[in-house]
């Protein structure tokens, strides 16, 4: 029992590592750009169209709840995961054209 005890621990504490990792990742549609990036227990949301950032732009993230948010006026957001454990968070932008951009992103949890 202690070797089951020590070995979920120790996976435990990797994902921490790697959550706290700091990763970046870009999606495409025909008229928008999305880049993600995270570090710790936060997420940080950018919106381009032809490279100018999109301000007030819908954003909707899903993690433990669903969140409408908007871009500030430089086309970012960030997102905290306030929650006593670390989570997946989905992100969901429609085109203007009506495409949908998703992607998915790990996130620690707060501190």
């Amino acid at each position: 029992m202690k070797y089951i005890a020590t070995a979920i621990a120790a996976a435990a504490l990797s994902m921490s590592f790697t959550a706290s990792a700091a990763n970046t990742s870009e999606v495409n549609a025909s008229d928008i750009s999305m880049k993600v990036s995270s570090h710790a227990n936060e997420a940080t949301i950018q919106l381009t169209e032809s490279g100018q950032p999109l301000k007030n732009y819908p954003v909707t993230v899903k993690s433990l709840r669903t969140n409408h948010l908007q871009t500030s006026d430089d086309g970012s957001l960030t997102f905290h995961n306030r929650s006593s454990h670390s989570q997946t968070m989905t992100i969901v932008v429609e085109g203007k054209n009506g495409e949908k951009l998703t992607t998915q992103r790990f996130i620690g949890r707060q501190s």
